[in-house]
């Protein structure tokens, strides 16, 4: 059950709200009462609901609202001011108030050995640098696949590598400056299952884009990076 504190109570929408808890008792608890100043109203549903809190931005108004009840609703406790109203909303307990965990803000990084649902390729660490590095592009450089790839990289990789692939990115002008990519030492040191192994699990800076590009993707980004080699 869903404990609702419904502020401003005595106004048009605060009554419609007070209309769905009503026919709902199953799924709403109703826990405080809150309005500015009609008092004459407030004692009505207070009367009507006898909620654990009641509270009145007035701090008079909260005065008649006590010799209005008269005792009638003891379990009803009067609150009053912006004190009153930080109490009240404490009690509501529904659950978009909560902590909770959104796909993409927490990524866990699954066991060696794992593969994904879709099958065909395994997952490597970080640790595992050495081991992926020797894995095959299946991903043939075609046009097509060099296309893709370079829509890809400017999307995910100019920020930092730059379009040229030198290493000029606006991003990277704030951190470390990445490698040039179109050093031809590099891509000769450098297997596509290294590159595949950085884009997938990341590295000292580089973040890992495994959730962002599927591991195809990842290697038809390589196709493209292979073609930014100076000659």
């Amino acid at each position: 059950m869903i404990g609702v504190t419904v502020l401003g109570s005595t106004g048009s929408i605060g009554e419609s709200t007070l209309d769905v808890l009503a026919r709902h008792p199953d799924r709403f608890k109703l826990v405080g009462l809150g309005a500015n100043r009609n008092v004459a109203k407030l004692a009505a549903q207070v009367l009507r609901w006898r909620p654990p809190y009641a509270v009145l931005a007035d701090e008079n108004a909260a005065r008649e609202l006590v010799q209005a009840l008269d005792g009638q609703v003891p379990e009803t406790r009067v609150l009053a001011g912006a004190q009153g109203l930080i109490i009240v909303y404490r009690w509501t307990h529904d659950m978009i108030k909560t902590q909770r965990v959104m796909p993409g803000e927490m990524n866990f990084a699954m066991a060696p050995g794992s593969l994904p649902r879709t099958g065909s390729q395994l997952y490597y660490s970080k640790e595992q640098r050495e081991v992926a590095a020797l894995r095959k592009n299946p991903v043939p450089a075609t046009a097509e696949s060099i296309r893709k790839g370079g829509d890809l990289y400017v999307i995910y990789c100019t920020p930092c590598h730059g379009a040229s692939g030198t290493g000029n990115g606006l991003v990277a002008a704030k951190f470390v400056t990445p490698a040039d990519l179109t050093n031809p030492e590099l891509q000769k040191a450098r297997t596509d299952g290294y590159w595949q192994s950085y884009l997938s699990v990341g590295g000292a800076v580089m973040p890992s884009y495994s959730e962002s590009l599927s591991a195809e993707e990842r290697w038809h980004v390589i196709n493209y990076v292979r073609t930014l080699a100076a000659k």
